[in-house]
């Protein structure tokens, strides 16, 4: 009952903080998060453990996307070069929306900032921090993460094929 209850407790605190997660979706833990409300989490997508979530811009995860541990994500930010004497205010805040793609591969403690798009089947290497927006069938790697290759047109339509068939999703668990 206990070990049921650890392993849903992310889901059931996004829904009751207004934010939306497919039930065949599986976030192992969150660590930190705020604005869960703004979260939208599409069908079979994994979250590894110890993930943040920072969700003030908005963050969309479409359907078949996996995360490995130790996942970052920030929607906004301070305007250090703003005219505020601390930058640190309300005020000084700008937020920008981060989304993944369908079916996209996130290695263990990658990092997104804020105005991040991920086109769909993208792979993105353990330790990248990853700003800008990248096509379908991008292969990122570094900090700042720049893509090393791309996906050929029928490795795209393979991998399109594939998740339309349910090949890569995981057997989620209902609430």
């Amino acid at each position: 009952m206990i070990r049921a209850l650890i392993g849903r407790w992310p889901r059931l605190a996004i829904r009751r903080k207004g934010g939306k997660i497919s039930t065949t979706s599986r976030i192992v833990s969150l660590n930190a998060w705020s604005w869960l409300n703004r979260l939208e989490i599409g069908d079979h997508v994994y979250i590894g453990p110890s993930a943040r979530l920072f969700a003030l811009g908005g963050i969309t995860i479409d359907e078949g996307s996996i995360a490995g541990p130790n996942l970052t994500i920030y929607t906004s930010n301070h305007d250090f070069f703003g005219t505020a004497t601390i930058p640190y205010s309300n005020e000084t805040i700008s937020k920008k929306n981060v989304a993944v793609g369908k079916g996209c591969w996130l290695g263990d403690s990658v990092i997104l900032l804020p105005g991040t798009e991920l086109g769909d089947h993208c792979l993105v290497g353990a330790g990248s921090v990853v700003r800008g927006t990248f096509p379908a069938g991008s292969i990122l790697l570094g900090n700042p993460a720049k893509v090393v290759k791309t996906l050929s047109k029928i490795q795209l339509a393979a991998k399109h094929d594939g998740l339309a068939r349910g090949a890569f999703l995981l057997a989620g668990r209902q609430d």
